[in-house]
């Protein structure tokens, strides 16, 4: 069924967005094209602290995570407010591509549709990785490379506390000047994502993926 609802998905974007997918495909192949050799150099646990911190579901999903949509709709209904999203690895690397950050229906609405199309082009590997390269992690942290020169780290020898800890500063951008209050949440959040992957609570087919990839 999630297959079939799928395959639907896509076809309303290309129906809806294919002008805007056509240009914004185009990009992100461009910019694959010139990174072949940074996005090589990105090692396998900072992929797998990303799915664990951002996107549990990557995976299993093309792009939109219905079971999510779903659970954080019934959490913000019952809390009268947005306290959970449910946006995918694939969501946010659009948001990161477009730069359009409008809080309104018709922005998440058309980066979902764009990011059943991301899914279909290109493959989950070099999705996740490409994320890695172009995120934001705070100042001075415009992609990976800039953020492990600010915080002194060899890009290809992380360990698992070092990528745990740059993951987390998606949801928390370092700033320039860290007051106590935000060093503690990256540093909750780093051990909340180290959690889940060394408790094994993350889905097998990730850790396969780990292993295929060492």
């Amino acid at each position: 069924m999630a297959a079939i609802t799928s395959c639907l998905v896509r076809l309303i974007a290309r129906w809806s967005l294919g002008l805007q997918w056509c240009n914004l495909s185009n990009h992100i192949q461009r910019d694959i094209d010139r990174s072949v050799e940074e996005l090589d150099r990105i090692p396998p646990v900072l992929v797998i602290a990303l799915i664990a911190g951002e996107d549990r579901r990557f995976l299993n999903h093309k792009g939109l995570d219905f079971r999510s949509i779903i659970r954080a709709l019934l959490c913000n209904v019952r809390a009268g407010c947005i306290v959970q999203g449910a946006s995918t690895i694939e969501q946010q690397l659009i948001r990161t591509y477009t730069n359009d950050r409008k809080q309104n229906f018709r922005r998440k609405l058309r980066e979902a549709l764009l990011a059943t199309l991301l899914s279909s082009m290109f493959s989950k590997d070099k999705i996740a990785r490409l994320y890695i390269l172009r995120a934001y992690y705070g100042w001075r942290g415009n992609g990976i490379m800039q953020m492990c020169i600010r915080l002194e780290y060899d890009l290809e020898s992380l360990s698992l506390e070092d990528a745990c800890y740059i993951i987390a500063c998606l949801k928390y951008p370092a700033p320039q000047n860290p007051s106590l209050k935000s060093r503690k949440a990256i540093r909750e959040r780093a051990t909340y994502i180290s959690d889940m992957i060394e408790n094994a609570r993350h889905p097998k087919r990730v850790l396969i993926y780990a292993r295929e990839r060492d």
